[in-house]
């Protein structure tokens, strides 16, 4: 009927339904794969008018979110490109004039599920555009497209890391800077931002992203990602002495990534030392009764050790990782 009518009230109808069933079990979704649902989908976001290309983009987003292993063959396929030049996404800019938020949040789901995949040669270039696109999702006000946006990088530290210095020059890191410090940006509803002390979940999926890019990224690269104009390490430093954080795995995150960077260079040991919220948080870290939170403290700790130099143990701080190294020797702590 999608192929053959023209009533619009009809093709919409349509069009929900199979938002409805990409919306299923797995098996269900295979069924839009097998019918040729998926290619014809592709062809609504492409050339329909803007309610049933924003429709058409629903249901994609729920066919990769739910069926995770058509990810890499939508990657290959001609959805990404089309996706980002109907939504004006792309160096074009000549899609839809004014897409809905909504249309942006499901493009985000679309390009947060692409993001897990591992890219190869035949796909690297489609991810160059995903990432210019991510770009400008990244500006928007909407918190819950932001989140989206993070965990995009995140992913995509974590699955092709070749990306950091793309997303460096896009002036990413800048943007996430911004998004971990409270208090949070105004949404788009225009109410009143939060309080520094009130709840802001869009400033952990900022710094978990700052974070999964200065685990993955290159010495050089480092270099300018903690230059003093960032305050990158004194934000995501405050986040190990912050007691109504109890997701242990974010911590882990962070001191995963601290150790990283000392072993890069043995200037970050002697500088870390100096900086007291690591020192005193990784006291605090190491007396959680956490078996993953210990052993990346003390991980951290090893690091700043092996990699610093006979200055770093005379400079504030320094003596302070002694002590602490002493009592976990002793078993005091």
């Amino acid at each position: 009927l999608l192929k053959t009518s023209h009533d619009m009230r009809l093709r919409n109808e349509l069009l929900w339904s199979i938002t409805n069933i990409a919306c299923g079990e797995p098996h269900q979704t295979k069924i839009l794969f097998e019918e040729g649902c998926v290619d014809l989908l592709v062809d609504i976001i492409a050339e329909s008018p803007q309610r049933h290309a924003e429709q058409a983009i629903w249901a994609m987003g729920n066919v990769v979110t739910n069926h995770s292993a058509s990810v890499l063959m939508l990657c290959e396929s001609r959805l990404l490109e089309t996706l980002l030049s109907r939504l004006g996404l792309d160096d074009a800019h000549t899609g839809i004039e004014f897409p809905s938020l909504q249309a942006m949040k499901h493009c985000s789901w679309i390009v947060l599920s692409f993001c897990r995949v591992v890219v190869t040669p035949a796909i690297q270039s489609k991810f160059t555009a995903m990432v210019l696109a991510l770009s400008v999702l990244i500006q928007s006000p909407d918190h819950e497209l932001l989140a989206d946006v993070c965990t995009a990088v995140c992913e995509l530290c974590d699955n092709s890391p070749m990306f950091v210095q793309q997303m460096m020059e896009l002036g990413f890191v800048g943007r996430l800077v911004q998004l971990a410090t409270p208090p949070a940006i105004v949404n788009v509803l225009k109410r009143v931002a939060p309080l520094q002390h009130e709840p802001i979940p869009i400033r952990m999926a900022s710094i978990k992203a700052l974070v999964a890019i200065l685990r993955v990224c290159n010495p050089i690269q480092s270099l300018a990602l903690l230059l003093p104009k960032h305050a990158l390490l004194e934000k995501i430093t405050c986040e190990l002495l912050d007691d109504n954080i109890e997701d242990n795995d974010y911590r882990k995150d962070i001191l995963c990534a601290l150790a990283v960077t000392v072993c890069r260079d043995h200037k970050y040991s002697e500088r870390f030392a100096r900086l007291d919220p690591i020192i005193v948080g990784l006291t605090k870290m190491l007396k959680i009764e956490n078996e993953v939170v210990f052993k990346s403290a003390s991980k951290l700790l090893g690091a700043m050790i092996i990699n610093g130099t006979a200055n770093s143990i005379n400079v504030r701080g320094g003596n302070l990782v002694l002590s602490v190294v002493y009592k976990l020797v002793e078993g005091i702590i």
